[in-house]
């Protein structure tokens, strides 16, 4: 197993100090460590239009003018991200590059007396880059998505996961409810 250096120092300086050594899990241990997890706004939305896309081809290579001409259309459908009243998107950013994204969808329930701006979240677009999966990146970011919904009083989170991803929701906490019926016309997908 090759040995990587993760520090690079001036040893003239400082002659008994050796850098740490990392190797394999180690070196993404190291590196998670600058792990930062925020709101994203405007100047993300390119990248998001990458993750949204990847996660919608299953991670295959596939036609550029296609993508080309959905990064332009996300971009429109996004331009307004930083008003979050609709939608927020939160990502786990790792040197300045965003590695992973949860979406949630603002529901807003019609005023009752007991409950005048109560609203619940839909958690949807949910993505890790490839390289970055199985390091608990998304159980983290899951985990902020979560401090997020609860500081703003959101009711629930709803998901609907793949049976692929259904362990992932279960290990942070959400399970079946018995409540949401649902209706799909004859030709929906």
């Amino acid at each position: 197993m090759p040995v990587i250096f993760l520090h690079k120092r001036s040893f003239a300086q400082r002659p008994s100090y050796a850098p740490p050594i990392y190797t394999g899990a180690q070196l993404i241990e190291a590196a998670l460590l600058d792990l930062k997890f925020r709101m994203a706004d405007a100047c993300d939305i390119d990248a998001l239009a990458q993750l949204r896309w990847n996660l919608c081809t299953d991670d295959q290579v596939s036609d550029a003018i296609a993508q080309q001409h959905f990064a332009a259309q996300f971009r429109t459908a996004l331009s307004d991200i930083n008003d979050q009243s609709l939608q927020v998107h939160l990502v786990a950013e790792l040197n300045d590059m965003i590695i992973s994204v949860m979406s949630i969808v603002r529901v807003h329930k019609i005023p009752a007396p007991d409950e005048l701006d109560g609203e619940w979240g839909y958690l949807t677009n949910v993505y890790t880059r490839m390289e970055w999966r199985n390091h608990g990146i998304g159980q983290q970011l899951l985990e902020y998505a979560k401090q997020w919904a609860t500081a703003t009083g959101l009711e629930l989170m709803a998901v609907w996961p793949s049976d692929r991803s259904f362990p992932f929701y279960q290990r942070g906490g959400f399970q079946r409810a018995p409540d949401p019926l649902v209706w799909k016309p004859v030709d929906a997908k």
